[in-house]
């Protein structure tokens, strides 16, 4: 195992450590994960992370807000006083480093999206974490535009300007304003995937989750059915 790190202040003035960790792992696409970290007879969960490896990608990264004792502490044992306020460290430094314990994989229920033939994936807010490692696997590996239909929705237009500025330009055509008309939403799929079984995925908040799962519930005219998914992240 190889450790990086990169650190920085954000606007607000408080110091965030991105930590970079190689692995070795014969792993696919998608797995959820914890961190522990050792210094004597010491163990804490840092955070419910993710990993995104994939099968040409062994490596995933750690963002951890510096806000309390024990993540001040574990700056410290990464960080030399001396380095602390670099943007980029040397990748390696000889010095000794903390022991870190990766417990996992555990199984998302997003994995079982890829034995559907067709799928809804649903995120609300951060929720689209999950979902991020397989899309982006689907992106390279069938680099089909009729493959994988993304439409963003904003209930908000606050700040919009920057979203559909030049930068993401490419953005603008999949950029929808208001909420998705769920029902409709389903009737279309429904007709177009007629007698065929279509995998739901939900991670977003709770009235999204309920809305969808009663309209998967739902008999429709085409023999089309709905199978309902829930995914979580915190």
């Amino acid at each position: 195992m190889a450790v990086s790190w990169r650190s920085w202040l954000a606007n607000e003035g408080v110091k965030h450590l991105c930590l970079l960790i190689w692995l070795s792992l014969n792993v696919l696409l998608f797995w959820k994960t914890f961190l522990l970290y050792n210094q004597g007879p010491e163990y804490h969960y840092l955070h419910q992370m993710l990993g995104c490896p994939t099968e040409t990608k062994a490596t995933f990264g750690v963002h951890l807000k510096v806000v309390g004792d024990w993540t001040e502490r574990f700056r410290d044992l990464l960080l030399p006083p001396s380095s602390q306020d670099s943007e980029i460290l040397p990748f390696i430094q000889s010095r000794s480093y903390p022991k870190l314990y990766i417990d996992g994989p555990f199984g998302s229920p997003f994995e079982e999206s890829l034995n559907y033939e067709v799928s809804l994936c649903v995120a609300g807010g951060i929720g689209v974490t999950p979902f991020a490692s397989i899309l982006n696997t689907l992106f390279w590996h069938e680099n089909r535009p009729d493959y994988v239909n993304i439409q963003l929705y904003l209930s908000q237009t606050d700040g919009i300007q920057k979203i559909i500025g030049e930068k993401y330009h490419a953005l603008n055509s999949r950029l929808y304003i208001g909420r998705p008309r769920w029902k409709l939403l389903f009737d279309e799929i429904a007709k177009c995937n007629r007698g065929k079984t279509v995998g739901v995925f939900c991670c977003g908040p709770n009235s999204i989750s309920k809305t969808l799962h009663k309209l998967s519930n739902q008999n429709n005219s085409y023999g089309t059915r709905f199978e309902y998914n829930k995914e979580s992240f915190s």
